[in-house]
């Protein structure tokens, strides 16, 4: 069997059409994803905001990692899940006034959902892990 070596940088290319000040309709790779802003901000609600997307991205990414932490460690992650709380500051974003780079996003806070005591005795480490980030 071949020895298959990942890459260590890959190139993305990414296009948007713009339909409203809203909506952004991107394409990556052959999949299509809209990004749209709430009703009550202008937008039709047709897809996550820019900032929920940037959010999800977070939550898609500790997914990645977390499942070849497992693999690495003997363990099968079968159904863990995430959750992520944050806040975030909408008056920058509106340019209604300015605001520090810093303080536009609160620390999102991403914790395992079920709640780490809930995660089977035998998977301390899973256990450890999830406790380490509640």
């Amino acid at each position: 069997m071949a020895n298959v070596t990942e890459k260590s940088v890959m190139r993305m290319k990414l296009t948007a059409a713009l339909p409203s000040h809203a909506r952004t309709e991107v394409s990556v790779r052959d999949i299509g994803l809209t990004v749209d802003e709430p009703r009550e901000r202008g937008g039709t609600n047709a897809g996550p905001s820019p900032t929920e997307t940037l959010l999800a991205a977070l939550l898609s990414c500790t997914n990645v990692i977390a499942h070849k932490v497992a693999e690495k460690n003997g363990l099968e992650l079968k159904s863990l899940g995430l959750r992520l709380e944050a806040e975030f500051n909408f008056r920058g974003a509106l340019l209604k006034e300015e605001v520090a780079v810093t303080r536009r996003l609160g620390s999102p806070r991403v914790k395992p959902h079920p709640p780490a005591s809930r995660i089977p005795e035998k998977s301390l480490a899973l256990r450890s892990l999830a406790r380490a980030q509640a």
